[in-house]
């Protein structure tokens, strides 16, 4: 990921304990997102719809499906048999991204997921409320400082 992108995952609803989200996490501090999605089968071409606004781009790992390009916006599904494992998108926060991300919202909302943010806390599926966050984020503040230097 580059400074200039803030990462957002997805998750299927329903597909946690009790109706209540509380992120699993491995050894090494990163979410395990594949959890939810073996619990709601996912083939990964019900994806393809990003297609629209994201043409397939080429990823550093063949199990990756992914809409644009890895530093700009993208959309990525990571794949095990065909079958959604983990699906996150980065929004490239210093150029438009307005009609990739309300794309991505309206896809969100339609097909029953749910968004996280960057710190794995559920956040609604609203463009402003998610400007505001992207541009309050550390890694606006930080490039906004790294850039101001040169």
């Amino acid at each position: 990921m580059a400074i200039w992108q803030y990462t957002f995952r997805i998750i299927p609803k329903g597909s946690f304990d009790n109706g209540i989200f509380q992120p699993k996490y491995s050894q090494d501090g990163l979410i395990e997102d594949d959890i939810y999605w073996e619990r709601v089968p996912t083939k990964k071409d019900f994806f393809y719809d990003i297609g629209k606004v994201l043409p397939i781009g080429s990823s550093w790992c063949e199990d990756i499906l992914l809409f644009g390009s890895e530093d700009s916006n993208c959309f990525e599904v990571l794949y095990e048999n065909n079958y959604a494992v983990s699906v996150s998108f980065r929004v490239h926060f210093t150029i438009e991204y307005e009609f990739f991300l309300r794309h991505v919202l309206d896809f969100i909302r339609f097909n029953n997921l749910l968004l996280l943010d960057g710190q794995h806390e559920i956040i609604e599926p609203d463009y402003l409320s998610i400007k505001h966050l992207m541009e309050n984020s550390r890694q606006a503040k930080l490039y906004d400082r790294l850039s101001a230097k040169e």
